[in-house]
């Protein structure tokens, strides 16, 4: 309180230096201490210089005059000094105040106890109270116009703070004790819900370019044509995951027949032969079809440039007629072809003729009553639209 009430002082003093209209008031003289020269990287102590005529007690005074921080002069006039209505006295002060006041000499102990007593005149004088008064004016104005009580909110925060958030409406009064938990704020959401709302973005911004960039493209549209396999015989298939990164959206996908290839590239039957031996398990006998694939790389362009150039490797070895691979099998066993069983087509409902055998047949063995027909499940659907005046949305038939 000693250090707050010295700064008050001179505050309050450098501010009131000035006569005003009301009451003039005087400051008092300060005191200017030049600091004693200091080396900062020095271990010699530092030492004031010996000067001729000056004894001992001399320096000791003069060192205390140095050290002596309390604002005032050594020739002050104590009749400069105001007195309140109600003096300081040393039982008002607290524990650090005391302890201080006790370090200090007779003299600077009456000097502290007058500044001290200064200090509450100025803080009770008229014009201290006038900025007073005009600060609550603006502080009540601030509160009216924004509703908000400044002071409120810090006491607010500061008791959010002491608590803890997930401590609020505790009623067990050992559960509340101080937390180190985040700031946390009611109008925010979970890391689940941000990545919904992520996604939510994401879907909004293809949105937005489907709707106002894409039309703007219709000029450069040109028909498709099938790319001619004699030229290009190698396809290609790449994965996409719409923006997303991972570990497989670098895999390229290489399919050829090896007819085609050897149609483009000019490989004689031998030679596509030969070919076949070199691919290998990827080769599919009953699709006559390579395929193959590569991850190695990070980025698609670098694989499919590996498969590419693997492929003109393959070509180069089947056209070196040095060894033909004459003596080696083709061997399938790596294939296990899949049987396919087709619908009889005698099975098939779809003429009268199939009808009227599947009648006969069903009435040979009792199943149906003499005269009546199967039921034809297409032709009862058809009935229950017209009757209820539907309209199908692919058509009439089903």
């Amino acid at each position: 309180m000693a250090t707050a009430s010295r700064h008050l002082c001179r505050t309050l003093l450098r501010t009131l230096s000035q006569p005003t209209a009301r009451r003039p008031c005087q400051s008092i003289p300060r005191q200017r201490i030049q600091p004693p020269p200091f080396r900062q990287l020095s271990s010699i102590p530092v030492r004031r210089a010996e000067v001729k005529g000056e004894t001992a007690e001399a320096d000791s005074k003069a060192e205390a005059e140095t050290e002596r921080d309390d604002g005032i002069s050594a020739d002050f006039n104590e009749n400069e000094l105001q007195t309140p209505a109600q003096p300081y006295t040393v039982a008002d002060l607290d524990a650090d105040e005391r302890a201080h006041y006790e370090t200090l000499s007779k003299d600077d102990q009456n000097q502290y106890m007058a500044v001290q007593n200064h200090v509450k005149a100025i803080m009770e004088s008229e014009e201290v109270q006038t900025i007073a008064e005009d600060q609550a004016r603006v502080a009540a104005r601030q509160i009216e116009r924004t509703g908000i009580n400044p002071n409120f909110l810090e006491e607010r925060n500061l008791q959010a703070l002491k608590d803890g958030y997930w401590q609020e409406d505790e009623d067990d009064e050992f559960g509340v004790v101080p937390d180190d938990d985040d700031e946390f704020s009611e109008d925010l959401i979970t890391s689940v819900a941000e990545s919904q709302l992520e996604v939510h973005r994401e879907v909004r911004e293809y949105t937005r370019i489907a709707a106002w960039e894409l039309p703007g493209l219709l000029q450069f549209t040109k028909p498709f044509d099938l790319p001619d396999m004699k030229k290009s015989p190698l396809r290609f298939r790449y994965t996409t995951y719409m923006g997303e990164t991972h570990p497989a959206q670098k895999r390229v996908v290489l399919e050829f027949t090896t007819k085609e290839v050897a149609a483009a590239a000019g490989l004689s039957e031998a030679q596509r032969i030969k070919l076949v031996k070199l691919i290998g398990v990827r080769y599919n006998p009953d699709k006559d079809l390579a395929k193959m694939s590569c991850e190695q790389f990070e980025n698609q362009a670098q694989n499919k440039r590996y498969l590419g150039d693997l492929v003109q490797k393959l070509v180069t070895q089947a056209k070196d007629k040095t060894d033909m691979f004459e003596d080696v099998p083709l061997d399938f066993r790596h294939h296990k072809p899949k049987k396919i069983v087709p619908f009889p087509e005698a099975w098939k409902v779809g003429s009268e003729q199939a009808v009227k055998r599947l009648a006969e047949g069903r009435g040979s063995i009792g199943l149906l009553e003499e005269g009546q027909r199967p039921v034809n499940g297409r032709e009862m659907v058809e009935e229950y639209v017209r009757s209820k005046s539907i309209q199908p949305a692919f058509g009439a038939g089903f």
